[in-house]
């Protein structure tokens, strides 16, 4: 026995000693604290997701165990030695998930131990006290709980670690001889085999895990987020979501970018240059670098080069809408967090701050109601239920008040918002990955925003107090924990279901990775391109659907229809005016012919990208009936000229304006419209145009009926009120302009075809079963190159 405690405590010694040299630098808790805090609120090695504490000293609150215990000193020092061994054996990482798992066993263990034998040292563990462990756990779970499993399950594990370092009087042998049925447990292949035999007929156009990919309509509506966003905060958390998008990062990973993580390198080669400038592309490869999790380490990301313009407009944009909040990071940090005011409270003379000062530059609602009293009155309570009470009210006139605070008060209430860490730098992050440890200042930071601006609930916004993005935040914004504060609720944009589209940040590294599959790239180069170490981890994000090489496919057949392509759009409410709207409402497109697919999808919804965009829409839409003057003389100028003048005339004409009908063609953004729009009054214009955009065609029938209803109402009081008759003649008028602009868009349509938009999305190819994912649209595409190429 002696030889056995001999082994005990070198175990304790060895563990101590490697956490004091490895993890105590940046550790909030001590090795002898009755507590470890983990998670968001956690530091060093036990920062991560979630909020939980591990309690050493007593035992409470355990499924099945009643009783309160007081842990035995030995028995304590044992349970933090064996977190510091699994950290060690999980290649130096531990979730707070997995650090809470492993008390918890442990600690059903010294309930059992006691139970058994009376001791309290882990020297007396034996099988029949883990037996006797997870028996309770047992009787106190529901039959087929699979948690049960995973607990019986990393029993055997921790057991392998205690009979390692051979400290106990007997060899443990619990052996857990059930089936696993927890998802966790199985292999991947057993867990296919298990969900086919549930289903009563094979469906092998159904794709697995489907919900982990984004549907058509959800990318439309992540789409329509961009111009509809409205908060600065809420414009950071969107580019970070198409960041995600674009390079299928870890949210994690996104999250701890730095604002100067893009690199450039000139590519050397003078003929790939050239081949790249003249297909419009950027002429370097761009590289964003980033710390990888799991193992990946300091890696760079190369940016596929069509999506290069836009990922430098991210960073760009970002780190312009968050350059106010770098500025007071900035001016914290130089006055070494002194105080945390921002500057324009520090400079205010005194020590007295007003409330309407408060307001304006440290918390404020968003909510609008009762005006300037209603955000006085919101951040007074929100100060009043931190303790942070008036030092001072000063009757005004007409019943107000001036009520001021101390700024030493103030400054008190933003240092606990930033929730600041005892082993670290006030305002920087600082996490461990990979036995490194990583430190970046909040200013450094690419995505910050102000805390409490992305929740719909908390109205209150603390200006003063910038964080960097989190999973907790990002998941709320984009509706995973709850789709009713979503960004997506609040600006209605739903799914095919009626839902408000809900996500996860996971989620486009899903999508990325089984568009790779679906293209058939090899395992180690889908590892390498998604910065993964672990190969097999590849099929836990392959979304594939049974019969992916066999897609039943055939072109539809579409015949044009000029009058079905006004009567379906007749209906659309008069409250649906954009493009996307319409679009979505009818669930049609109106494709031209020998226009290009992206060309239609611009003209339909006029997203065009810029002029040289404009220009090759009209040069390729002089022959539809629009554009007849531009047609004319690019015919004049191609003849006596040639084509290149004729192209160089419609360069310079190339300005399309979109209004709430048609478009202009003069540069109003720059001169502005001499005639205060009267186009939108239906009176002539040489500016005005139609495009052919898919909402003109009911936003004319629409004004038709209107001017319609209003002449017949004319006509019943023209005897009666003469000076009405000047009115009637300015409705005529209006209706027979409508009747040319009618006539245009009636000649337009019998070059068109009207599509379902989910049949010109998936490439003209109609399959079996509803194409309601990215990835299955991307997989018909694929199976369409392959034919062509064939």
């Amino acid at each position: 026995m002696k030889t056995n405690f001999e082994y005990f405590w070198t175990f304790i010694t060895e563990q101590k000693a490697w956490f004091e040299q490895h993890l105590a630098a940046d550790f909030a808790e001590s090795w002898d604290g009755p507590t470890w805090t983990c998670g968001s609120k956690g530091s060093g090695w036990l920062r991560g997701n979630g909020k939980s504490t591990l309690r050493f000293d007593e035992i409470s609150r355990l499924k099945g165990i009643v009783e309160r215990h007081a842990v035995a000193e030995p028995y304590q020092l044992f349970m933090k030695a064996m977190l510091v061994v699994v950290y060690r054996g999980r290649n130096n990482s531990i979730s707070p998930a997995v650090a809470m798992a492993t008390l918890v066993i442990l600690k059903r263990w010294y309930c059992s131990l006691i139970e058994l034998t009376g001791q309290t040292h882990p020297l007396y563990l034996t099988t029949n006290v883990i037996s006797r462990a997870m028996e309770v756990l047992t009787a106190a779970s529901k039959p087929g709980d699979t948690n049960t499993d995973n607990y019986k399950g990393r029993c055997v594990t921790l057991q392998k670690l205690v009979n390692h370092h051979a400290f106990t009087l007997v060899t443990l042998q619990y052996v857990f001889d059930g089936q696993y049925t927890s998802p966790v447990n199985l292999t991947r292949k057993v867990r296919e085999m298990m969900d086919l035999k549930k289903q009563d007929r094979l469906d092998d156009t159904t794709t697995n895990g489907e919900e982990a990919l984004i549907t058509i309509r959800g990318f439309l509506n992540i789409v329509s987020l961009i111009q509809r966003v409205e908060s600065d905060s809420e414009k950071i958390a969107l580019n970070c979501l198409i960041l995600l998008i674009i390079t299928g990062f870890r949210s994690i990973e996104a999250f701890n970018l730095r604002k100067d993580a893009l690199i450039k390198r000139q590519i050397d080669d003078p003929a790939i240059r050239s081949r790249l400038q003249d297909k419009g592309l950027p002429d370097y490869f761009l590289g964003i670098r980033y710390v990888g999790v799991k193992g990946a380490g300091e890696r760079t990301h190369w940016v596929e080069p069509l999506a290069v313009p836009l990922v430098e407009s991210i960073f760009s944009t970002v780190k312009l809408l968050t350059s106010p909040m770098r500025n007071h990071l900035i001016n914290l940090r130089s006055k070494k967090f002194t105080d945390y005011l921002p500057q324009s409270i520090s400079n205010l003379h005194g020590e007295m701050v007003e409330l309407d000062d408060v307001v304006t530059h440290i918390a404020q609602t968003t909510s609008n109601f009762r005006g300037r009293a209603g955000l006085r009155d919101k951040a007074s309570k929100a100060l009043a239920k931190q303790g942070i009470l008036p030092t001072q009210q000063i009757p005004g006139p007409r019943n107000s008040k001036a009520i001021y605070f101390s700024k030493t008060d103030l400054s008190h209430y933003l240092k606990n918002e930033f929730d600041i860490i005892a082993t670290c730098e006030p305002c920087t992050h600082a996490w461990e990955e990979n036995g490194k440890h990583y430190e970046v200042k909040y200013e450094d930071s690419l995505f910050l925003y102000a805390k409490g601006s992305l929740s719909l609930r908390r109205t209150l916004v603390l200006k003063a107090t910038p964080l960097p993005l989190d999973n907790r935040v990002m998941n709320k914004f984009l509706g995973n924990v709850t789709s009713d504060c979503s960004v997506f609720s609040k600006y209605q944009l739903l799914e095919d279901d009626g839902h408000p589209t809900r996500l996860r940040t996971h989620i486009p590294r899903h999508n990325i990775n089984t568009f790779l599959a679906i293209a058939e790239i090899s395992d180690h180069l889908q590892a390498m391109l998604m910065g993964r170490v672990d190969i097999s981890q590849n099929q836990h994000y392959q979304h594939l659907a049974l019969r992916e090489r066999r897609k039943a496919a055939s072109l539809i057949s579409l015949q044009p229809t000029s009058s079905s392509l006004t009567c379906q759009v007749q209906p659309v409410a008069l409250d649906i005016d954009t493009p996307l709207a319409v679009m979505k409402h009818t669930g049609y497109m109106a494709v031209t012919d020998g226009l290009s697919l992206d060309n239609n999808i611009k003209a339909n919804l006029h997203t065009f990208d810029d002029r040289d965009d404009i220009a090759g829409f009209i040069e390729a839409s002089l022959d539809t009936g629009l554009f007849e003057d531009i047609a004319a003389a690019f015919e004049e100028i191609n003849r006596s000229e040639g084509r290149q003048q004729a192209s160089d005339m419609v360069q310079r004409h190339a300005v399309l304006h979109p209004m709430k009908l048609g478009s202009c063609m003069r540069d109003i953004n720059l001169w502005g419209c001499p005639y205060r729009m009267k186009c939108q009054a239906l009176k002539f214009c040489e500016h005005f145009t139609l495009t052919g955009r898919i909402d003109e065609y009911p936003a004319i029938t629409a004004k038709k009926h209107a001017l319609q209803r209003a002449k017949n109402t004319i006509e019943q009081f023209v005897t009666d009120h003469p000076d009405s008759e000047l009115t009637q003649c300015d409705i005529e008028k209006n209706l027979l302009q409508l009747d040319v602009l009618n006539e245009q868009l009636r000649c337009r349509a019998d070059s068109q075809q009207l599509v379902t938009a989910q049949t010109i999305m998936s490439g003209e190819i109609k399959v079996e079963g509803e194409i309601r994912t990215l990835a299955q649209l991307f997989s018909l595409e694929h199976q369409k190159l392959k034919q062509d190429k064939s």
